[in-house]
């Protein structure tokens, strides 16, 4: 079950997605979304229908064992976009939504519908503003959370842990946390 909160309609969620790449065809890896305290509100890791392209990996370090391994530190499974989507449309539809990135992101996630065949349109009923004033913060975050990540995996298996995914939701605290 995802980590779904009661927030007040007239609040923005903040988002951010890993995916597969950058292609038309790419898809989300991870999404994570935020209230606009930084809270948790919904992370889910997603089983895509195509490969993890080789830059993205090294981008954001996911491969299909290691978001196995991520979805289990989180107790989380790994599902698909279809099992999460009326759980993602409910908590973003006529909201307004923020993101590092957000064309991206948006673009990311029109694409997760298109290849599970699901309806977009819900996503013209949303505001999408942009929040690249985060990137520093975040990336600084993202890099030492990544390295807590590594030695726990280390410690939890007998494989040298060269990437590791690390929960979106924690840089977005952090940045949140900076403007509040």
């Amino acid at each position: 079950m995802s980590e779904r909160k009661k927030i007040h309609a007239k609040t923005h969620l903040v988002l951010n997605v890993e995916t597969t790449g950058q292609g038309p065809l790419d898809q989300v890896l991870q999404i994570t979304i935020t209230d606009h305290k930084g809270q948790l509100v919904f992370n889910r890791f997603c089983k895509p229908s195509v490969a993890i392209a080789e830059g993205a990996s090294n981008y954001h370090h996911m491969t299909r064992d290691v978001l196995q391994y991520g979805a289990s530190m989180d107790n989380n499974k790994v599902s698909t976009w279809s099992e999460i989507y009326p759980e993602i449309v409910s908590l973003l539809e006529g909201r307004t939504i923020r993101a590092y990135r957000v064309d991206f992101d948006s673009y990311m996630i029109k694409n997760s519908c298109r290849a599970f065949h699901l309806d977009t349109a819900w996503m013209e009923t949303c505001q999408w503003e942009d929040m690249k004033l985060f990137l520093n913060s975040a990336t600084r975050i993202g890099r030492e959370l990544a390295g807590e990540l590594v030695a726990e995996y280390e410690k939890a298996t007998d494989e040298p842990a060269q990437i590791i995914p690390f929960p979106a939701h924690r840089w977005q605290q952090f940045a949140q946390s900076q403007c509040l």
